[in-house]
C-alpha cells in the first residue's frame, strides 16, 4: 500500500458507546492501527538501512548526481541517498563531519520564492510577520484557533503544513482531502480562502493551467511546450503533449465502425467508439492536468534547487584548483548546504555565504539564511 493511502487509513475511526458514525471520542479502527503500524515499521526500516550503509562505509560519502530531476535538484546517487537522511536530532547528532562543521538553511525558502515568483501584495505582508504561515492556514482547515494548530501534540501543525504546501506546489482541494483523510468541503473551504487572500497566486496558477491545456471543449489547442523559471532552468513537456496529440488524432480516426453499445457507468450507455473517443479525451486530461500541475511546482522548486546550487558553488571556489589539502568541502540537501571547513577559513566561508545571498536577493528579495558552526550536523542550526 502506497503511503499516501497509508496515512489516510490511519485516520479512520472505530465507535465508541456514545454514537454509531463515528466521533473525536471514537478510538482508532482497526485498519487505522494496522495502518499505523505499517507506516512505523517503514520509517524504522528506512533508518536501519541507512544506519547499516553508514557503518559499513566508516564515514559518510556523499554522493549526487548534479542534475538529477527535471528541477534542477541534486539526487543521491550510488546505493545510498543523501537527501533521504531524516532531520530527527538523534540522526543528525551521529554525523561531526571533519575537524570543523559548518552550515546553514534557507528560512522559509518556498515561501520567499512564491513572493518573488507572484508578486502578491498580501503574501509579502504576510511573510513580514512573526507568524507560522501553514498554521494560519491550518486554523481554517481544521477551524480551530491559530493557537491549537500550534500545539504540537495533536499532530495538526504537521497536516496543515501538508495541506499548505500541497496549494503552493500546485495541489487542489481534492488531493488535500485525500492526502490528510479530511472532507472535501472541509478542503475546498480552505483552498477557496486561501485564494482569496492571495489572488495573484490563483491567477497566476489560472495563467498556467490555460498555457498548458491542449484539449478544450474537444477541441485541439496548440499548448506551450516549456516553462522557465526566475533563475533561468527550463523545463520541457514535448514528451507529454505529443503523447496528447497521438491520443487525440486517434479520438477522430477511429479505425472501425461499431453499432454496439457499452455500459460506461451504471445508467450511461455509449456507443463502442464514442466510448473509445471518451477514454482517449479522458487520458489526454489526466496528462495535461499533470503537466500544469509541475509546470507551477517548477516555478518554484527549481528556483530553489538553483539557488542552493549557486550558493555551494560560490563556497566550492574558494578550494583551489588541482591537488591541494582540502580548504572546504560543501554538499546541499534540499535546501540546507553543511561544508566541512580546514585550516581556520571559517569567517571566509561565512561571508562568501552572505555575499552569495545578497546576489541571489536581487532576484529574491526575502531570500535568508543563517550560517552557524557546531559539534556535529544537528547543532549547526
Amino acid at each position: 500500500t502506497d503511503k499516501n493511502s497509508l496515512a489516510v487509513l490511519s485516520t479512520w475511526k472505530g465507535y465508541c458507546d456514545k454514537c454509531e458514525e463515528g466521533c473525536a471520542d471514537c478510538p482508532p479502527s482497526e485498519v487505522a492501527i494496522r495502518a499505523m503500524e505499517v507506516i512505523e515499521s517503514r520509517k524504522w526500516k528506512s533508518k536501519a538501512l541507512t544506519y547499516g550503509k553508514l557503518k559499513l562505509g566508516g564515514r559518510f560519502h556523499p554522493s549526487f548526481s548534479i542534475i538529477g530531476t527535471k528541477s534542477s535538484r541534486m539526487s543521491g546517487s550510488d546505493g545510498f541517498n543523501p537527501q533521504g537522511i531524516d532531520r530527527s536530532h538523534e540522526m543528525r547528532s551521529c554525523f561531526t563531519l571533519g575537524e570543523s562543521l559548518m552550515g546553514g538553511d534557507f528560512s522559509g525558502f518556498e515561501l520567499t520564492i512564491a513572493d518573488a515568483v507572484y508578486k502578491d501584495p498580501t503574501w509579502h505582508e504576510m511573510l513580514l510577520t512573526d507568524k507560522k504561515h501553514h498554521a494560519v492556514f491550518g486554523a481554517e482547515l481544521y477551524g480551530k484557533t491559530y493557537e491549537e494548530i500550534m500545539d504540537r501534540s495533536n499532530g495538526l501543525y504537521d497536516s496543515s503544513k501538508a495541506g499548505f504546501f500541497q496549494l503552493i506546489y500546485g495541489g487542489t482541494a481534492d488531493g488535500m482531502s485525500y492526502k490528510l483523510g479530511l472532507s472535501v468541503n472541509q478542503t475546498q473551504k480552505a483552498e477557496n480562502k486561501f485564494f482569496k487572500d492571495y489572488p495573484k497566486i490563483l491567477e497566476r496558477r489560472s495563467q498556467i493551467y490555460k498555457r498548458f491545456k491542449p484539449l478544450v471543449n474537444g477541441k485541439w489547442n496548440e499548448p506551450d511546450l516549456v516553462i522557465g523559471s526566475l533563475l533561468g532552468h527550463k523545463r520541457y513537456f514535448e514528451l507529454e503533449f505529443k503523447i496528447c496529440k497521438f491520443f487525440y488524432d486517434m479520438s477522430n480516426n477511429i479505425p472501425f465502425e461499431s453499432d454496439v453499445f457499452c455500459e460506461r457507468v451504471e445508467g450511461r450507455r455509449q456507443l463502442t467508439t464514442n466510448a473509445l473517443q471518451s477514454a482517449l479525451h479522458g487520458a489526454i486530461h489526466g496528462i495535461q492536468k499533470k503537466a500544469a500541475r509541475a509546470a507551477i511546482n517548477h516555478e518554484i522548486q527549481s528556483v530553489g534547487g538553483c539557488a542552493t546550487k549557486i550558493v555551494q558553488n560560490e563556497i566550492w571556489k574558494l578550494q583551489p584548483h588541482g591537488i591541494n589539502d582540502w580548504v572546504v568541502q560543501p554538499m546541499n540537501i534540499h535546501d540546507e548546504i553543511p561544508a566541512v571547513v580546514y585550516g581556520g577559513n571559517e569567517q571566509l566561508v561565512r561571508e562568501t555565504v552572505y555575499q552569495a545571498i545578497d546576489k541571489l536577493k536581487e532576484v529574491i528579495p526575502l531570500l535568508k539564511m543563517d550560517w552557524a558552526a557546531g559539534p556535529n550536523w544537528d547543532q549547526i542550526h
